[in-house]
């Protein structure tokens, strides 16, 4: 299994849906030199709204990984939050938050 993760920063509000495409451009490289047979997980720290309907709208993300977040209501603030990508290969069936006492509302 390859376990990837990538802090998004979605306080950096310029340029975010240009970071965010090169993001995902990285992000399909690495999976494109990941061995066929091995199931891959991205975690993404800091996601905004857009990015997350950036990530939702990009063709190689639906066709490959479940995604654990379709929109904010899940996070601990409206503004960010964590979202896993999952292979769609893996047998998933329960996916859950552990919310971090923090001032930031982080949480896993």
């Amino acid at each position: 299994m390859s376990l990837i993760t990538w802090n998004i920063d979605a306080a950096i509000k310029s340029g975010a849906r240009l970071r965010m495409a090169a993001a995902l451009n990285h992000l399909q490289e690495q999976i494109a030199n990941t061995p066929h047979d091995t199931p891959i997980v991205i975690f993404l720290q800091e996601m905004d709204p857009k990015g997350l309907q950036q990530i939702q709208e990009t063709d190689w993300i639906r066709e490959s990984f479940y995604i654990t977040d379709l929109d904010a209501s899940n996070w601990g603030t409206p503004f960010y939050g964590t979202t896993i990508l999952m292979d769609k290969r893996l047998k998933i069936e329960k996916v859950f938050r552990v919310p971090y006492k923090s001032a930031m509302d982080r949480d896993g």
